[in-house]
């Protein structure tokens, strides 16, 4: 239905509403998309964590900047870190599974560049690590691989459990079990 008023047509509510609101949402949007793939982001741990005091289900706030700045719709393979910096050794870190199912693992760094690894397959074998690649246990990552360095846990779900009753208590906004630092 069209309104009149002294022969000129006002524009529906809805017009007006989405006139108004349109550019603050995409603002909105496009922060959230900025701050989500540059600084901060959560990944679900969906395997037996390793770390102690981790369980699987756990939703973790991930801190991108740690390693460096990489920037959002970067490919893996593409990835570069701007102001790269090293992880320490024996800290915990998320990474991206090698497998490429977009899945993420927390592991802790072992050996750093220019350190000296046996391999498992040959012990005699010793091999040199060279800048950018880092070991944990007897995996090797590269550095575009590094999300980040884990904050906090967000929340924690029992895997399996039906919808209704699947949050975990007391496991909200938690700090990370000592010996991640």
């Amino acid at each position: 239905m069209k309104r009149y008023i002294l022969g000129k047509r006002i524009p529906s509510l809805v017009l007006l509403a989405l006139k108004r609101f349109l550019p603050a949402l995409l603002v909105a949007l496009l922060v959230l998309l900025v701050v989500r793939g540059c600084f901060v982001t959560q990944v679900a741990i969906d395997t037996p964590a390793s770390m102690p005091g981790l369980r699987q289900g756990d939703r973790l706030l991930v801190g991108r900047t740690a390693y460096g700045l990489r920037l959002p719709l970067q490919t893996k393979n593409g990835a570069r870190h701007l102001f790269a910096q090293t992880p320490k050794r024996g800290e915990w870190c998320v990474v991206e599974q090698p497998s490429g199912s977009g899945k993420y693992c927390l592991v802790q760094v072992t050996a750093l560049p220019s350190d000296t690894i046996a391999d498992p397959a040959h012990p005699n074998r010793k091999y040199i690590l060279p800048k950018g690649i880092y070991a944990a246990g007897n995996v090797l990552l590269h550095h575009a691989d590094l999300v980040g360095r884990p904050l906090l846990i967000t929340y924690s779900v029992i895997p399996h459990a039906p919808w209704h009753s699947c949050l975990r208590p007391k496991r909200f906004f938690r700090r990370m079990p000592e010996g991640n630092q």
